[in-house]
């Protein structure tokens, strides 16, 4: 059953469920089709279809009655989906150098021996291995280090990340 934009409009405005639902089964086939040309299956589609007839539920009142509902409903889940591909793409991105920097910065160290550890810190600049045993072997912060060393924090982190870089390239090295 069609029913006029405008009453589609004001029923939605006034947040009758009914009128809801009765825009959603009118747009549904089309926005879907549209969500999947983003998504990267189904459910993504489903889930870009869902936050974005919430908007249109939540910002009815904005849509202006010289325009197309449709084309309105389109623009405003498109959007949508634009703003949660930037957010899931910022999310993964963040996830990726997360991991990276858990791989150079926390191997392992237990399948080690620690004679080993410090034979191949012999290989390791003497500041960037003074700093990893500091850090590393006594537990002291980046702040108590610089302290000690006569460094900046900065300074500091540079040298223990260096160190920890040059030891996974060694270790990869001589070790597997």
């Amino acid at each position: 059953m069609k029913y006029a934009e405008q009453e589609l409009i004001k029923g939605c405005q006034k947040n009758d469920r009914v009128w809801q639902e009765r825009l959603y089964r009118a747009y549904f086939e089309k926005m879907f089709r549209m969500a999947l040309y983003y998504a990267k299956d189904e459910e993504q589609a489903m889930g870009f279809l869902n936050l974005g007839f919430l908007r249109v539920f939540k910002k009815i009142f904005l849509c202006q009655q010289e325009e197309s509902l449709e084309s309105w409903i389109r623009t405003t889940i498109r959007h949508v989906i634009i703003s949660e591909l930037k957010v899931e793409k910022s999310k993964n991105r963040h996830l990726r150098i997360q991991q990276a920097h858990d791989e150079i910065a926390q191997p392992d160290w237990d399948q080690w021996f620690e004679e080993d550890i410090l034979n191949l810190l012999s290989k390791v600049p003497p500041s960037s291995a003074k700093v990893f045993i500091l850090y590393a072997q006594e537990g002291l912060t980046h702040k108590e280090i610089a302290l000690r060393l006569n460094i900046t924090e900065g300074t500091s982190k540079w040298h223990l990340n260096s160190a920890r870089e040059q030891l996974k390239k060694l270790i990869e090295t001589y070790y597997v």
